[in-house]
């Protein structure tokens, strides 16, 4: 599911390194070129942080629920 998603965030972690490159920012061409991309990037890597983050508390919230997802009978 996440396969598309981690050709992305490495595309993103590239950026970042590029742009912390200031012969990058001596051509405003190629800086320009570069933000765009790292503004569409940052939407989506942020997207699927929360997504993953989620599902995470999904799963923590089941397995507290118990394993048949329902909650636990309480002690009298």
């Amino acid at each position: 599911m996440f396969e598309s998603v981690d050709a992305l965030i490495a595309e993103y972690a590239e950026l970042q390194v590029k742009l912390g490159d200031p012969a990058v920012h001596a051509d405003a061409g190629l800086s320009k070129k570069l933000n765009r991309r790292f503004a569409v990037l940052s939407k989506i890597i942020a997207a699927h942080e929360r997504m993953v983050a989620l599902g995470d508390d999904l799963a923590a919230a089941k397995e507290m629920a118990g394993e048949d997802g329902r909650a636990p009978q309480l002690l009298a």
